[in-house]
């Protein structure tokens, strides 16, 4: 697997972060459409090959959904480091 760019990962662990957002949030249309009509929002096909990417490397941890919710996937230690290295550089 490539590696993503900063952006795209720093994009997927925003969306890995947000206690709303679960897995099934990518078969949305609007991630299609936010694609088109911003040229800088990644594609669906983006955010899951970097969720994937993420997970592969040991930055994301798949989980079964939990009773209370439909989240899947939840950030490691590993990837709370890189989160905040991609924010940093990202002010720079």
């Amino acid at each position: 697997m490539n590696e993503p760019s900063n952006n795209l990962k720093l994009i997927t662990l925003e969306y890995v972060y947000d206690p709303e957002f679960y897995f099934v949030n990518f078969q949305e249309t609007k991630f299609d459409t936010d694609s088109r009509l911003n040229e800088n929002h990644p594609t669906r096909n983006e955010l899951l090959y970097t969720m994937y990417w993420l997970e592969w490397k040991g930055f994301v941890l798949r989980k079964q959904p939990y009773m209370d919710t439909k989240k899947t996937y939840f950030i490691t230690d590993k990837g709370k480091l890189l989160y905040q290295q991609l924010k940093k550089s990202e002010h720079l």
